[in-house]
């Protein structure tokens, strides 16, 4: 695997680096050597000097010139990869004594550092104002072998310390651009796997893959043996465990109190022949076979083992995203292809695949779709533009010069249109009922009333229309409900075949959480029927899952569009030009309105109790109409944890299994790697082969390529071929403790029960011996639920911004972590947007917490490429 960390004291990381007693090699000192044309244009070359390596890190070069420090905060002396060789690797090498491995190890470390100096290194320029990357081509790199974990377990890996310095074309010496490296960790890391994979076949070891992302083992070495020499990890794993968690359920955060409070010193006395020999012995009570059978096995034909690979990984990404970069699709086959391909082999079949046009690239070559989804994009614009002026109209405009409006007698049928609506809600409702058109859209800002407006149509239809209204969630559907309309999901909709026709009125509400693929099905079935349909949403809220973005892709071709801009959730005055500046995309100027509500605390520990202290500390009355969200579902859990502490609910109920859904694309369903023992299958179709029902669920057992053995329920196990029988949801096994007074949420759709995925409810009693819960829901029903059973339904004190989404409370408290992935523009302005009185952000970094939100979450339609296409690095 490959670890990637900053450098930034030269004093900490010239000692953790110079010789010492835990590294191979002869009389204890650390093999290390310099690296990279940057430092043969330095005249480094040979055992890394301790005094220069100090110096470089201070940015003194040889030849006396100093590197300047640029932008704020402490000068980044370097980055620091480190490549590890698998447990079992480590083990054959230095136990069972094939030093050959360690070679293999070497060369796999050199080949991804080539690929880094030959395609990432590089620095910014600026030119009248325009930064830009520039290749260089060079690294001056500090390379050093270890061979030991700090708790003495065999650990063969090596830290690659990349000097913050890279030469230019002329000479000069500029500061290295480290963002591609971070960008391209997982490829890196991919491209190591992949070169070590093969030179270990071809020593004649067998391999197992472990990991969906390339991860393997020597297969003689199972994984009992392996672990038994990972106490590192087994170590951590237990500090979880004495908190109640595992390494899935774990937050960031306890994760990193585990691994803080488990940390050893380094042991610099080792004795070697001591430590040799408690391995050995320790191996021989495990059974561990030093002297497998070694055959190279008969290599793969390398354009159909590329083939193979290439074809999942752009199965793989093309799901979520119309538009994926080629490196991200590399890193993608190679981690797939694990000891079968390589890098060349990739690449090769991708350039055949865009030369058949089986991908169509950008001008530079970076990025990638596929021409079935261009063609579908196609298709959905075409069917809007020849709707227009269509059909007549579903209720006669007024008269030149005349509103609709509640003292509007001309109306021919139906109610008046409700005086009170907003100018933006009336011109909506004008539009759906007047346009001739067949597809329209409303782009309704957050807390427009959306719903409110669409009341208005239902009303105004009267019994000339029949409107059905679709979303893309249950909960969804049910606000849409409220508003008169039969409703469906998106996906109960195209399950069920329903028949429309040219008196249906469709509103697809949401619709900007609509994928192509859906948004393509549900135009297609309206303009089949001779129906029509108004799409309902907002383009600066969250995206569809899947790829595409067909709602705003429809506003920028033509479609008939009004925009409701009247904020009416916001009774806060302050609170409301807050969301209407980041509707507008003003992030900064958004964040300057709300700074008095804007706390700082940079560890994630603390803020999380910060925001449960906050929360806790409330009235019941005020806690029922505060929300907690946040960008994970591990900061997630740990607040929602840390708030039933402060409310007195941890330590005294019962522990119930729950549910936890696992995201995987289509793709990884079918792949047997992404199973591990304990998974739970729900089948989503009949599978009689399997004995199991749709709604019926079993257990992973063992996963083997290319078959699973499942546990049914009645105690029988079963072979499943996920190739054959795609059609299920995946799950994993969790602890939650609930108590009496436990607010709870619903995480899946129960509609015998009827509830929906997001509702709430109160935990008002607990039978531990009966094994049974009772929860009061706040619609009313009382449900009892069977403990022995898995639940699916979580803590509801805090939740994720993707969940509370179409949701509205009185103050909502936000954890604003500026260093995750998850950080944009369209969490934060949903996370403001939910509350209608004050919103209270909770920040690791004041300073750059603008800089943060203000990133942009682009949902790219494959029609883009063309017109996105940029120059830059390429491959």
């Amino acid at each position: 695997m490959l670890t990637l960390a900053k450098v930034v004291s030269a004093e900490s990381a010239a000692s953790y680096y110079e010789a010492a007693d835990d590294y191979y090699g002869e009389e204890g000192r650390a093999p290390s050597d310099w690296w990279g044309a940057g430092a043969a244009a330095l005249g480094l070359q040979g055992c890394v000097d301790a005094g220069q390596f100090r110096a470089l890190l201070d940015g003194q070069l040889p030849n006396g010139e100093t590197m300047q420090r640029g932008g704020e905060g402490p000068r980044t002396a370097g980055l620091d990869l480190t490549f590890s060789a698998p447990k079992s690797v480590s083990m054959q090498s230095l136990i069972g004594g094939d030093r050959r491995l360690l070679d293999a190890h070497q060369a796999a470390v050199t080949a991804a550092l080539c690929f880094a100096e030959a395609n990432l290194a590089g620095y910014r320029t600026t030119t009248e104002g325009e930064t830009q990357a520039e290749l260089s081509g060079n690294l001056v790199a500090a390379r050093f072998d270890h061979d030991l974990s700090r708790e003495a377990d065999p650990q063969v890996h090596t830290h690659c310390v990349v000097l913050n310095v890279t030469q230019r074309a002329d000479g000069q010496m500029r500061a290295l651009d480290a963002r591609p490296f971070y960008e391209s960790q997982k490829l890196l890391g991919a491209y190591y796997r992949a070169e070590l994979a093969r030179a270990v076949q071809e020593l004649g070891y067998r391999i197992r893959r472990t990991h969906e992302d390339g991860r393997f083992e020597l297969s003689h070495i199972d994984q009992r043996q392996v672990e038994a020499f990972s106490t590192r990890s087994r170590d951590i794993g237990a500090a979880l465990a004495e908190r109640g968690r595992d390494r899935a359920s774990a937050s960031a955060a306890e994760r990193e109190i585990a691994a803080l409070g488990t940390r050893r010193a380094k042991d610099r006395t080792v004795d070697r022949v001591a430590l040799r020999e408690g391995w050995q012995a320790k191996a021989a009570a495990l059974g561990v076979n030093w002297t497998p059978e070694l055959s190279v096995p008969l290599p793969m034909d390398p354009a159909i083992a590329a083939q193979d690979a290439v074809d999942y990984a752009v199965a793989h990404l093309v799901e979520r995203s119309a538009i994926v970069g080629r490196l991200a699709l590399v890193q993608v086959a190679l981690a797939h292809g694990t000891g079968q391909v390589g890098f060349e082999e990739v690449q090769r079949d991708i350039g055949r695949r865009i030369a058949a046009g089986e991908l169509v690239a950008s001008e530079d070559g970076r990025r990638l779709t596929t021409p079935a989804a261009q063609a579908m994009e196609r298709e959905l614009l075409r069917i809007e533009v020849c709707g227009r002026d269509a059909l007549p109209a579903a209720i006669s405009p007024p008269a030149q010069g005349e509103l609709f409006s509640a003292t509007n007698a001309a109306a021919p049928s139906g109610a008046a249109l409700d005086a009170s609506l907003t100018e933006g809600q009336r011109k909506a409702a004008e539009l759906v009922l007047s346009t001739h058109n067949r597809i329209v859209g409303i782009q309704g800002l957050a807390g427009t009333g959306k719903t409110f407006m669409l009341r208005a149509v239902c009303e105004r239809l009267g019994s000339d229309y029949h409107a059905l209204g679709l979303a893309p969630s249950a909960a969804a559907a049910r606000e849409l409900a409220s508003a008169g309309f039969e409703t469906m999901t998106v996906a109960g909709y195209l399950a069920s075949g329903r028949a429309l026709d040219d008196k249906t009125l469709v509103v697809l509400d949401e619709a900007s959480m609509v994928s192509l693929r859906d948004m393509h099905a549900v135009l297609s079935a309206i303009e089949q029927a001779g129906a029509r349909a108004v799409l309902v949403g907002d383009t600066g809220q969250l995206k569809a899952v899947e790829a595409g973005a067909p709602f705003r892709q429809l506003q920028e071709h033509g479609m008939a569009t009004v925009r409701m801009a009247d904020i009416l959730r916001q009774q806060n005055p302050t609170l409301r030009a807050a969301v209407a500046a980041a509707a507008d995309g003003q992030v900064a100027d958004s964040l300057k309105k709300l700074a008095a509500t804007v706390a700082e605390v940079p560890h994630a520990t603390e803020r999380y109790q910060r925001i449960a202290r906050d929360y806790a500390s409330r009235l019941p009355e005020d806690r029922a109409q505060t929300l907690a969200v946040a960008g994970t579902n591990r900061a997630r859990r740990a607040i929602n944890e840390l708030v039933r502490q402060r409310l007195g609910l941890a330590g005294d109920g019962v522990t119930a299994t729950v549910l936890e859904g696992r995201d995987l694309t289509r793709a990884q369903v079918q792949s047997s790697l992404s199973y591990t023992a304990g998974d739970v299958v729900e089948a989503l179709r009949h599978y009689d082969s399997l004995g199991l029902r749709r709604g019926d669920t079993a257990e992973v057992v063992q996963a083997e390529p290319g078959c699973i053995t499942l546990r049914r329920k009645d105690g029988e196990l079963v072979q499943w071929r996920p190739t054959a029988m795609p059609h299920v949801a995946v799950h994993r096994l969790e602890d939650r403790e609930l108590t009496v007074g436990d607010r709870v949420r619903f995480t899946a759709n129960d509609y015998t029960r009827g509830v929906v995925n997001g509702e709430t409810g109160t935990v008002e009693a607990v039978d531990k011996a009966a094994g049974r819960l009772e929860l009061r829901v706040d619609a009313g029903q009382v449900l009892t639920l069977d403990l022995k059973q898995p639940l699916r339904l979580d803590h509801a004190y805090c939740t994720t911004v993707h969940a509370a989404q179409g949701q509205t409370c009185d103050r909502v408290l936000v954890d604003a972590d500026v260093s995750s992935a998850t950080a944009n523009q369209s969490l934060y302005y949903v996370a403001i947007s939910r509350a209608r009185n004050a919103v209270t952000l909770y920040t690791d970094d004041r300073e750059l917490l603008p800089r943060a939100m203000s990133r942009l979450d682009i949902k790219h339609a494959a029609l883009d490429l063309s017109r996105n296409s940029r120059p830059g690095m390429s491959l």
